[in-house]
């Protein structure tokens, strides 16, 4: 659709949006079972039938630690906050 402006031909500068997953489990989980959790997951990653089908899928394959979860769900709180903010977006 070349006929469609960017968003930044658009004047919406800068427009950097991502959408991501996560894995979480429930508010107690031991630090042993998030540990457990996480080597898995690093595992799973590390494998190329896995991280080719992420790419075919256009995901880019993360694998932070809990703090890293935290920092950016904090991050995007605040992030979108100020857009509800500036758009006046209020809840019904």
């Amino acid at each position: 659709m070349p006929q469609v402006l960017t968003f930044e031909e658009q004047g919406l500068k800068p427009f950097d949006f991502s959408i991501w997953c996560a894995l979480m489990g429930p508010a107690r989980l031991s630090a042993d079972g998030v540990a457990k959790i996480a080597a898995d997951v690093r595992k799973g990653l590390a494998e190329p039938a896995v991280l080719d089908g992420l790419s075919a899928a256009g995901v880019e394959a993360y694998s932070g630690n809990a703090a890293d979860l935290a920092q950016l769900i904090q991050s995007d709180l605040a992030r979108y906050a100020q857009l509800a903010r500036s758009a006046n977006i209020k809840a019904k």
